[in-house]
C-alpha cells in the first residue's frame, strides 16, 4: 500500500506546506505533519478546515500534555458538526524526542489502518517530523521495506516541504524502535 513502487517516488507534493507543514504518504489518503491546532482560535480553525478539505476525517495526535499545546479536539468536533462529516481526533501520546514501549506502534497502525477505511488520516506531532516519521516508519515497515528504505522513502516523501532538511525520525531512540520493527518483521 504506502511501500509500493520502487525507486524515486513521485508524491504529489502538499501545496499548503507553509499554512501547515505536512506531507502526503500517500496522496488523498494519508497525511502526515505538524500539529493541528493553533493558539490562535482563528488559524486552528484554518488549519483544521484545510485539512478536512483534504479529506481527513481522522486525527492522530501523537504529542503530549508535556508539550503545552492548545487543545483542538473541541474544533474537530464543531467542524464535524457544522459540516455534519463523521471526524475523529484520536490521542496517543509519544514523549518529545521519544518513543513508547514498542507494542503501542502496533496500536497506532491499527487505528491509522482502520482510519483509512473513513477518509484520508492526518498523522501529527508538534512538528511533524521525529514522532510523526517515527509513527509513519512503522507504517512502513509494516508494508515491507527494509529499514535503509524506510530512511530513503521517509527523505523522499517529505522532500520539497519546508521542513525536509530535518532528520525524520530524528533521534536515536527513534532510529532503533524502527529497526526493531524491521528485525521483528523479518527483514
Amino acid at each position: 500500500m504506502f511501500a509500493a513502487g520502487g525507486g524515486d517516488v513521485d508524491p504529489t507534493t502538499w501545496p499548503h506546506d507553509e499554512f501547515v507543514h505536512a506531507w502526503w504518504v500517500e496522496p488523498g489518503r494519508l497525511l502526515a505533519g505538524e500539529y493541528a491546532g493553533d493558539p490562535d482560535a482563528a488559524h486552528a480553525r484554518q488549519k483544521v478546515d484545510l485539512l478536512v478539505d483534504a479529506g481527513g476525517r481522522t486525527f492522530v495526535e501523537l504529542t503530549t500534555t508535556a508539550d503545552r499545546l492548545e487543545p483542538y479536539d473541541r474544533l474537530v468536533r464543531e467542524v464535524a458538526d457544522g459540516r455534519r462529516l463523521d471526524l475523529c481526533h484520536i490521542s496517543l501520546p509519544i514523549p518529545d524526542n521519544g518513543v513508547v514501549e514498542d507494542d503501542r506502534y502496533d496500536e497506532v497502525a491499527r487505528i491509522i489502518e482502520a482510519g483509512l477505511g473513513r477518509g484520508a488520516v492526518y498523522v501529527h506531532c508538534w512538528g511533524g517530523v521525529g514522532r510523526t516519521g517515527t509513527v509513519i516508519g512503522c507504517v512502513l515497515a509494516d508494508e515491507g521495506l527494509g529499514y535503509d528504505e524506510i530512511i530513503d522513502r521517509l527523505e523522499t516523501l517529505r522532500r520539497g516541504s519546508r521542513k525536509a532538511n530535518r532528520s525524520a525520525p530524528e533521534m536515536p531512540g527513534q532510529h532503533d524502535l524502527l529497526r526493531r520493527r524491521v528485525a521483528a518483521r523479518g527483514r
